[in-house]
C-alpha cells in the first residue's frame, strides 16, 4: 500500500531428516501450528511440522540444528526433555541409549 516499506526479505529454511531449527519465542503468541508460546520458549521445527519453514516476526532462529546418530554402543543425556505434554521438563534429565537418531 501507499504506506509500506520493505524493511528486508526472508529466505524460507528447508528442512529435510537431517536437518531442523531451534526457535525461541521472543514474545507470547500462538504459533502456526496453534500451540501458544511464552516468551522466551525455546523449542524445535523438523520435517514432521513442514518441509520450508519463514520465521514468524515473534520468533527468532537460534540455529540450525543436524541430527545427532547414536550406534548400539553409545548413549547421551537429554537435558530439559520434552513431556508428553509438548513442553520442556527443566531440570530433569533423560538416558536415551543407542542406536537412536
Amino acid at each position: 500500500g501507499a504506506y509500506e516499506q520493505v524493511v528486508g526479505t526472508i529466505s524460507a529454511y528447508i528442512l529435510t531428516e537431517n536437518i531442523a531449527l531451534h526457535l525461541e519465542a521472543l514474545q507470547s503468541f500462538k504459533d502456526r501450528f496453534g500451540v501458544d508460546r511464552k516468551s522466551g520458549e525455546q523449542w524445535l521445527i523438523t520435517i514432521k511440522e513442514s518441509e520450508a519453514f519463514i520465521p514468524d516476526v515473534n520468533e527468532s532462529v537460534v540455529q540450525v540444528v543436524t541430527i545427532t546418530t547414536l550406534t548400539n554402543r553409545q548413549y547421551c543425556i537429554v537435558l530439559d526433555p520434552l513431556g508428553s505434554d509438548g513442553k520442556n521438563q527443566l531440570g530433569q534429565r533423560r538416558l536415551v541409549k543407542g542406536e537412536k537418531s
